[in-house]
């Protein structure tokens, strides 16, 4: 990928490495001030295709609201290895939004940060 960055943190349980375009690093910018509280501005709209990739798997999130803490609330995925893809949002209508459904669904639709996850390997869902 032309203007790759690998994120390579040292090994935590709360961050993992992952390679980003330069759609994703514009993505991740906005998404880190948004998860710090700050301002961010980003519109899912004039978004480019991005792809970016986590080959060790992520973090247990909300699949339906970014910057959720509340594990009571949501449904929450730990996916596997996996691809992610930034589209236009008219692409993403016709996705399956439950990550345990077999295949690529949308996280965080309705939201800045909507986004198209493709897994590698079969999701479980969290116990």
């Amino acid at each position: 990928m032309d203007g790759c960055a690998c994120l390579v943190p040292p090994p935590n349980e709360n961050v993992n490495p992952m390679c980003v375009d330069p759609a994703w690093q514009k993505w991740l910018q906005e998404y880190m001030k948004g998860s710090l509280g700050l301002s961010y501005e980003y519109d899912p709209n004039q978004a480019t295709f991005g792809m970016s990739y986590m080959l060790v798997g992520d973090i247990p999130v909300d699949n339906n609201v970014p910057f959720n803490t509340d594990t009571s609330e949501g449904v929450w995925v730990a996916e596997g290895p996996h691809l992610m893809l930034l589209l236009p949002q008219e692409l993403l209508k016709d996705l399956p939004t439950d990550p345990y459904a077999g295949g690529p669904y949308v996280m965080w639709e309705g939201s800045e940060f909507v986004h198209v996850m493709v897994p590698l390997e079969v999701t479980e869902p969290i116990q």
